[in-house]
């Protein structure tokens, strides 16, 4: 029967990919793919996702501040593993900011998480849900770094927040991490659940052992490679 389901899968396939114009994926990595193995019997276009703002800031004023955006305490953003760094490192004049809504059963690691590291109460910081764009657009400008611990993601939006705010990226090895951060040129990547990767990367920020870009030269690029009126572009010239 798998056999059987896959050959009809493959038929289906075929068919409906004769009746489409445009083909694409949101990574060069998997575009790439695609096209060397002629998976799908089409050439494929690298389309990534994108963002839009009204008003790009062009001037910024960062303050020494690490964000994470999501659902903190969900399993797959792996949020403790942030913590598990923090533990480990002097933040020196530096704070954190958890910002999304947090889980029920999380609230017991962070409770636990200030009774061992009392010192951090004043550092780190879970800020809970921001409905109001402007109000997290602003959170965005005022952080050096964004920072993303998940196990695994597909194309995260976050990302493109983050760097069309000026973000420094500091993220797990994902596919989409590797591009979005132009092969660490505007970030650092660890492995996945690695805590001790995760602890040097930030120490070594703290520390100005990375010299991160300006804030103007990481939104410079997200606004020529995911700005959505761009891409837009890009897709109406395939489709002519």
């Amino acid at each position: 029967f798998e056999i059987q389901y896959r050959g009809l899968k493959k038929i289906l396939n075929r068919v409906f990919v004769k009746c489409v114009d445009l083909l694409s994926a949101e990574t060069q990595i998997i575009t790439d793919r695609l096209n060397v193995d002629n998976i799908l019997d089409k050439k494929v276009e690298f389309i990534p996702n994108g963002f839009f703002q009204e008003k790009n800031t062009e001037i910024f004023n960062k303050r020494n501040l690490f964000i994470t955006v999501g659902r903190i305490g969900d399993k797959n953003k792996n949020n403790i593993l942030f913590l598990n760094a923090l533990k480990r490192i002097d933040l020196k004049d530096w704070k954190v900011e958890f910002i999304g809504p947090i889980e029920t059963e999380f609230k017991t690691t962070i409770k636990q998480f200030y009774e061992d590291n009392s010192e951090l109460k004043e550092k780190v910081y879970f800020t809970g849900n921001i409905s109001d764009r402007v109000t997290l657009e602003k959170k965005y400008a005022d952080a050096r770094v964004f920072v993303l611990t998940s196990n695994s993601e597909g194309f995260p939006l976050v990302f493109l927040e983050a760097i069309s705010n000026g973000c420094y990226l500091v993220s797990t090895e994902l596919i989409a991490a590797k591009e979005i951060s132009n092969n660490q040129e505007y970030g650092s990547l660890f492995r996945f659940d690695d805590t001790t990767g995760l602890a040097k990367v930030l120490e070594e920020i703290i520390d100005n052992k990375i010299i991160m870009p300006p804030p103007e030269k990481i939104t410079k690029f997200a606004n020529d490679k995911y700005y959505w009126p761009k891409i837009v572009e890009k897709i109406i010239n395939r489709l002519n």
